[in-house]
């Protein structure tokens, strides 16, 4: 078990915020241990699936579930491919490393709050899509800072989405992608996802991970049409005080 006090989400969402990381193997008992160090404002727990004594307890204390974080994986063993009903747009699409101001005016476009509307952020009637895309454009550029890359997808030329990943080692974080707000009705949702699972390839990377919410089915799908694998999932939860 992990206790984080996540000091960032002061910044990005104005409120004190720990987490709870519960792991396969905790009691309840531990769990009840646990939640009498936790005083923060923002609460935020995460529980293997099938612990339902954890999921039930922390329900039981005041905590609410928000989602299922689904995590995906790919062995990028060979170049990826679009799956069938996407190859009419294939002429059109291009991605490539974003410049300095091309990354600003996504980031830009992300904080407006019209691009992740789905996550337990954006999804919390604490908050709103705005904290949610405040919260995702800090932690981008964080990350960029430490050396992720950001990359841009256009489509007949034009910039419609954006997507990243960051090199851990042993496998790549397709981190963060998403279409431009005036891109959202476009069809082209799976753009991002083909551009991340793309430049990881090039990059030379073996395995692609990232983490998906249930609350978002649409992109669930791409993932799965893809041929992306699920290999694991966690509950998430959240309290405030």
């Amino acid at each position: 078990m992990q206790i984080i006090h996540a000091y960032w989400e002061k910044r990005n969402i104005g409120v004190d915020c720990q987490e709870l990381n519960v792991e396969a193997g905790d009691s309840v008992a531990q769990i009840a241990d646990a939640l009498g160090g936790l005083s923060a404002e923002y609460q935020v727990a995460r529980v293997p699936s099938g612990m339902t004594d954890a999921l039930f307890y922390l329900q039981d204390n005041g905590f609410k579930t928000v989602e299922l974080n689904i995590q995906f994986e790919k062995k990028m063993d060979k170049k990826p491919e679009l799956p069938e009903q996407y190859r009419r747009f294939e002429k059109h699409i291009a991605y490539h490393p974003a410049d300095k101001d091309e990354i600003e005016s996504a980031l830009k476009a992300i904080e407006t709050g019209g691009v992740f509307v789905t996550d337990k952020v954006a999804c919390d009637p604490f908050f709103s899509p705005k904290h949610a895309g405040r919260r995702y454009a800090l932690w981008a550029k964080d990350l960029i800072d430490k050396g992720s890359r950001f990359y841009i997808c256009t489509y007949k030329g034009e910039k419609v989405g954006f997507n990243m990943n960051t090199d851990k080692g042993d496998y790549f974080d397709a981190f963060l992608g998403g279409l431009l707000p005036d891109a959202k009705r476009s069809g082209l949702g799976f753009l991002p996802l083909y551009a991340n699972l793309s430049t990881i390839y090039e990059q030379g990377g073996r395995w692609m991970k990232t983490g998906v919410s249930s609350n978002n089915l649409p992109i669930i799908k791409l993932h799965e049409a893809f041929g992306c694998t699920i290999s694991g999932m966690s509950y998430v939860l959240i309290k405030h005080l």
